[in-house]
């Protein structure tokens, strides 16, 4: 079974008036999304927010997902670019390899503070649709590759004998930390009462994890024949 391909984005319009119609139809679809119904909007409902027909929806996008992964395309260039921007401009400015990692915490924490709510939506809907997931991984990736390309800048600091495996490591706890505080994938997020308190504890866990001894891995005690004997039922 060959991968799924992330969507493309649809052809601009060349006219002024239906690039304006096609933005409308695109902004009324990022507006249904962070409400409750999520992906559960109708092209009906966009008709409505928008003020364009049904049927000129229809003439531009094939059908309700397909709007959804053209808004994701474009949150994901929104989120890229400043990424791309922050981890640059991280690189020129911190000298060390720990001063990198606490900056680059916090810039990839506040990126995805400021665009929780459309992507909070755009997880729920990949939940259901392979090809908002195939392109959800597809961004994770590019985002881990900046990451891990800047600290590796400083890989003798890194203390693991494996540097690009503890970064990825790394990158996914802080995400998986950062998504379960959004409620990425559930109903409710846990606010932000305990916002500088937990971007603290990631820039304290990603420096710790990469600059300190790994824990030495557990020896397993071989089993005894007699040992063996009695568990057989």
């Amino acid at each position: 079974m060959k991968p799924l391909k992330p969507a493309k984005p649809s052809a601009t319009p060349q006219q002024q008036r239906s690039r304006e119609s096609h933005e409308r139809v695109i902004s009324a679809t990022c507006r249904l999304l962070v409400e409750e119904k999520g992906a559960d909007f109708t092209l009906a409902d966009v008709s409505r927010e928008s003020g364009v027909s049904v049927g000129g929806i229809y003439g531009r996008f094939a059908n309700r997902m397909a709007l959804v992964q053209e808004v994701q395309l474009r949150t994901n260039e929104l989120i890229a670019q400043e990424n791309g921007a922050n981890i640059a401009q991280a690189r020129r400015e911190c000298t060390s390899g720990k001063e990198l990692m606490v900056r680059m915490v916090r810039d990839a924490a506040e990126s995805l503070r400021r665009h929780k709510d459309i992507v909070k939506a755009l997880v729920d809907a990949s939940l259901s649709d392979p090809v908002v997931a195939a392109e959800g991984l597809r961004a994770y990736a590019s985002h881990l590759g900046l990451f891990k390309e800047a600290l590796l800048d400083y890989r003798d600091e890194i203390a693991s004998p494996a540097p690009e495996q503890a970064i990825e490591f790394c990158f996914l706890s802080i995400y998986e930390l950062l998504a379960s505080h959004f409620g990425f994938g559930r109903r409710h997020s846990a606010g932000d009462g305990q916002w500088e308190l937990l971007v603290a504890n990631l820039q304290h866990q990603c420096v710790a994890f990469l600059t300190l001894p790994p824990a030495p891995a557990p020896q397993l005690k071989p089993t005894s024949s007699k040992t063996r004997k009695k568990e057989k039922p």
